[in-house]
């Protein structure tokens, strides 16, 4: 499983916590809103995963650049192209094998 870590884009306090670890989120989405200079910004999901870990409280002062939430992301392998040509060929052997012997 990918780790991929959201990180904090400003200074400020860790106004409110939009979702709980195990949550699934969608690429974009909200997860954290922080406050600075009287502003909320919020903090979104940079890719689709699973909340693992959320590593700071609500009312805690974090910095720029400050890991707020791990994400986890399965990874999907993609069928290579020669697993599919050799799966092909295997395929045509045996067909050959039923239909001509």
């Amino acid at each position: 499983m990918a780790r991929i870590e959201i990180e904090s884009d400003v200074t400020g306090t860790v106004w409110k916590i939009e979702v709980e670890e195990g949550a699934q989120v969608a690429e974009g989405q909200t997860l954290i809103i922080l406050e600075s200079m009287k502003m909320e910004i919020p903090v979104v999901a940079t890719d689709a995963g699973k909340v693992a870990e959320i590593m700071v409280d609500e009312e805690e002062p974090v910095s720029e650049g400050q890991v707020v939430v791990v994400i986890g992301q399965l990874v999907v392998i993609e069928p290579s192209a020669v697993g599919v040509f050799f799966s092909f060929i295997v395929f045509v052997f045996f067909v050959f094998l039923v239909f001509f012997l």
